[in-house]
C-alpha cells in the first residue's frame, strides 16, 4: 500500500481514507479489535521464549547437579577404597595418589567399573572378612594387569592394549574366577570346577605361563592370602623379585623361570615356610645364593640354573625334603657340599660351574638318586665307588669335562638301573677288560681319557650312543655291534683300531646318524655298501684312515644335497664330490 496516495477527511464518527478513487471506511471498534489480536500474538511469543529459556536453564542445572553428584560419588568411593587399601592392605598412599602408577590406575578402574565396597559381597551372603578378601584380590589382579603395561578404554574400562596372548575375561565385571589363568577355592576350600567359576571365590592359583607378559611383578601379589601357586614362566617379566612376596603365607609353588628378572634373591624367601617348589631358572639373577633359603624347610624342588650367581653354594643341610636341586650354568665355586642328609634327593645337577675338590663319599646317603650331573667343573681325584653302592635307582651319571682320575669303579659300572654314563674329557685310566656291566646302557661316553683294552665284543641291544674316541683302545671293530640296532651315534675316532670296516654291522642300524672312524690310521678296506642304505646318516668320517676305493654316487648325492657331511682321506679315496 502506497502511503502518499492515502487521504483522509473527518466524517464524524467514522474515518474515511481515500486510495485513488476508492474510499475505505473503518470504525473505532474494528480498529481496537485488530490491535488486541496483534498484542496477544506478541505476548504469546514472549511467553514461549521465556518458558523455553527457563526449561533450558532447568536442564542445564539438572545435568550439572547430576554430574556433580556422580563426581562426588566417585570421589567418595575412591576415598573409601583408598582408605581401605592403605589401612587394611598397607599400600603406600603415595602410590594411590600418583595417577601414573599401576596402583592408582587400578584404584580408579575399580571405582569406575566395579564394586568398590564390601557391601556388594555381604549382600550376597558373605561375611565381612570374606568380602574384604574378594574386594582386595580383584584390586591385586588389576594392579598386576597395569604393571604388565596393559591399558584400558577410558569409557567402558575394557582392554585397549595388552601384550598378553590370552586375556579372556580380564578387566571385566565378571567374577575373577573366570579370568584366564585364575583358579579359585570355594567357601569349603575346594577348587572351583568350570560350572562354579562364575561364583566369587578366593584365588588359589595364578598361572599364566608362555603368555607374552611384559612388565614387572608387583608387590601386591602378597595380598592374595590364599595363593598357593604362582606360575609365570616363559614370559618377559623384568625388574626384581619383590621381597614382600615372602608374606604370602600359603604359597607352595613359585615358578618364574624363563623371564628377564634381575637383582638378587631376597633373603626373606627363607620365610616361605610351606614353599615346596622354587623355580627361578633362566633369568638374570645375580649375587650370592642366600643361606636363608636353607630355612624354607618344605622345599622339594629348587631350580636356579642359567643365572649369574657367584660364590659358594648355600648351606642347604636342613632341607631334608629336597628332591631336586638344579644349579647348572652359574659361577658357583668352592668344594661340593656333601648333602649328607638329603635322603629324598632324586636329581642333583651342579654342572657348568667352577666347583673344585673331590666327589664326597657321603653321596651314598642319597639312595633314591636318579640323576647326578657334575659336568664341566674342576673336580679332581678318583670317582669314589663306595658313593654309588647304595644308589639302586640311579639312571644317569654325567661327570664329563672335569679332571677326574683313576679307573672307572666297578660299583658304578655294575649299577643295574644305570642308563646313561658320561665320563668323557677327564684323566681316567685303566683297562676295561669286562664290558658286560655296561650292557644295559643306552648312552656311554668315555671319550678323551686314557682308557685301554679291546672294544666291547658283547651284545648291547639298548645302546643308542657309543662314544669311545681319543683313548688307547685297540683291536678290530666287533661284529657284535650288529646287535645295536637302536644305535644313533658310533664314534670311534682317534683310537688304535685295525682291520676293515665290517659292513654287516650296519644292516639293521636304520637310525644311525653318525659314524666317525677318523684318525684310525691302520683301518683299511673299502667303504661298505651297506652305508648307502642308511637314510638317517648325516655324518660319515673316514679321514686319516687307510680306507681305499671310490665314494659311490649314492653317498655323493646325499653330500651334495646337504643331507650328509663326509670326510675322507683323499690320498686313498676317489671322490667326485669331495674337496680333494
Amino acid at each position: 500500500m502506497e502511503m502518499h496516495n492515502l487521504k483522509s477527511s473527518d466524517t464524524g464518527s467514522e474515518g474515511v481514507f481515500r486510495r485513488g478513487d476508492e474510499i475505505l471506511h473503518t470504525t473505532p471498534s474494528s480498529h481496537a479489535s485488530e490491535n488486541s489480536r496483534v498484542e496477544r500474538r506478541r505476548s504469546l511469543r514472549r511467553n514461549i521464549c521465556v518458558v523455553g529459556i527457563i526449561l533450558l536453564l532447568v536442564i542445564i542445572y539438572l545435568v550439572a547437579v547430576r554430574s556433580s553428584k556422580k563426581d562426588d560419588g566417585a570421589d567418595q568411593a575412591s576415598t573409601v577404597l583408598s582408605s581401605f587399601l592403605t589401612t587394611s592392605a598397607s599400600i603406600d598412599s603415595a602410590l594411590l595418589k600418583d595417577p601414573d602408577t599401576p596402583q592408582s590406575k587400578a584404584l580408579q578402574w575399580i571405582v569406575k567399573h566395579n564394586p568398590t565396597t564390601t557391601d556388594h559381597w555381604i549382600s550376597r551372603g558373605r561375611n565381612e572378612e570374606d568380602a574384604q578378601k574378594l574386594l582386595l584380590q580383584r584390586y591385586v589382579l588389576v594392579v598386576f594387569f597395569f604393571s604388565t603395561l596393559g591399558t584400558v578404554d577410558k569409557n567402558d574400562g575394557s582392554i585397549k592394549y595388552s601384550s598378553w596372548n590370552v586375556t579372556t575375561n580380564w578387566m571385566t565385571d565378571q567374577s575373577v574366577c573366570t579370568w584366564y589363568g585364575v583358579n579359585c577355592l570355594d567357601e569349603f576350600g575346594q577348587i572351583f570346577d568350570d560350572l562354579d567359576a562364575t561364583e566369587d571365590g578366593v584365588i588359589e592359583s595364578l598361572q599364566l605361563p608362555s603368555n607374552s607378559i611384559i612388565g614387572i611383578l608387583p608387590d601386591e601379589i602378597r595380598l592374595l592370602g590364599e595363593l598357593q601357586k604362582l606360575d609365570l614362566r616363559d614370559n618377559a617379566l623384568e625388574g626384581t623379585l619383590p621381597s614382600r612376596l615372602s608374606e604370602t603365607p600359603k604359597l607352595k609353588e613359585l615358578v618364574l623361570a624363563e623371564n628377564q628378572i634381575g637383582g638378587k634373591v631376597p633373603t626373606q624367601f627363607g620365610q616361605l615356610q610351606v614353599l615346596e617348589m622354587l623355580d627361578l631358572s633362566q633369568n638374570e639373577l645375580e649375587g650370592s645364593m642366600p643361606d636363608e633359603l636353607g630355612y624354607a624347610f618344605e622345599l622339594r624342588y629348587l631350580n636356579l640354573e642359567m643365572n649369574d650367581f657367584k660364590g659358594k653354594i648355600a648351606d642347604l643341610s636342613l632341607l631334608g625334603n629336597l628332591e631336586e636341586l638344579n644349579l647348572r650354568f652359574n659361577t658357583f665355586y668352592g668344594t661340593l657340599p656333601d648333602f649328607y642328609n638329603m635322603y629324598k634327593m632324586k636329581l642333583l645337577t651342579l654342572a657348568h660351574n667352577e666347583l673344585t675338590g673331590t666327589i664326597p663319599t657321603q653321596y651314598r646317603a642319597m639312595t633314591l638318586l636318579e640323576t647326578l650331573n657334575l659336568a664341566n667343573n674342576e673336580l679332581t681325584g678318583a670317582i669314589p665307588g663306595e658313593a654309588f653302592q647304595t644308589m639302586d635307582h640311579l639312571k644317569k651319571v654325567i661327570l664329563s669335562h672335569n679332571r677326574l682320575s683313576g679307573a672307572i669303579p666297578s660299583e658304578l659300572a655294575s649299577l643295574g638301573s644305570l642308563e646313561e654314563l658320561d665320563l668323557g674329557d677327564n684323566d681316567l685310566s685303566g683297562s676295561i677288560d669286562d664290558w658286560s656291566p655296561f650292557a644295559g646302557l643306552t648312552i656311554l661316553r668315555v671319550h678323551n681319557n686314557h682308557l685301554s683294552g679291546e672294544l666291547p665284543n658283547i651284545t648291547m641291544p639298548s645302546m643308542r650312543v657309543l662314544v669311545l674316541s681319543m683313548n688307547n683302545f685297540m683291536g678290530y671293530i666287533p661284529t657284535q655291534f650288529a646287535d645295536m640296532i637302536q644305535l644313533r651315534e658310533l664314534i670311534l675316532a682317534d683310537i688304535e683300531l685295525s682291520g676293515t670296516i665290517p659292513g654287516e654291522i650296519f644292516q639293521n642300524m636304520v637310525d644311525l646318524r653318525t659314524f666317525n672312524l677318523e684318525g684310525n690310521h691302520i683301518v683299511s678296506g673299502t667303504i661298505p655298501t651297506e652305508l648307502e642304505q642308511l637314510n638317517s646318516l648325516s655324518y660319515l668320517g673316514i679321514e686319516e684312515t687307510a680306507v681305499t676305493g671310490t665314494v659311490s654316487s649314492v653317498i655323493c648325492d646325499r653330500k651334495i644335497s646337504g643331507a650328509l657331511e663326509l670326510t675322507v682321506n683323499c690320498e686313498y679315496i676317489e671322490c667326485d664330490c669331495c674337496d680333494c
